[in-house]
């Protein structure tokens, strides 16, 4: 006997062919990707977005003053001499406006130092 949404005298040849169909599409109607690529997904998105534009905030004691900068890579950028501040509690009260003048010295390139001539203080 065909189901009712069948054509008439479809017959059986018909609910076979239909049927792997309606299975496949019930499957993908209720697939879900397993949570451990879903957490390795979000992580690497993670680590190419936010991780790459972080600004890596240091507070630094070279040539005998200490300052704060920036560090990319191997080296310091000296945001004292661009942003204009000494210390972190300075820089940080600036708000995004220090963030946004930190994000431009790191791109300009200038006035960093390498990082094995300075010595790392703690932040505050």
């Amino acid at each position: 006997m065909a189901p009712p949404w069948a054509p008439a005298g479809a017959g059986v040849p018909y609910v076979a062919l239909y049927l792997p169909l309606v299975k496949q599409c019930a499957a993908l109607r209720f697939y879900r990707p397993p949570l451990r690529a879903l957490r390795r997904e979000a992580a690497a998105m993670f680590r190419t977005t936010v991780l790459r534009d972080a600004l890596r905030l240091v507070t630094f004691e070279h040539a005998g003053s200490r300052r704060i900068g920036a560090t990319v890579g191997k080296e310091v950028v000296d945001l004292a001499k661009t942003v204009g501040v000494s210390d972190m509690r300075s820089f940080l009260n600036r708000g995004e406006a220090g963030i946004k003048d930190a994000q431009l010295a790191v791109k300009s390139g200038s006035n960093r130092i390498p990082l094995a001539d300075v010595k790392i203080k703690a932040p505050m």
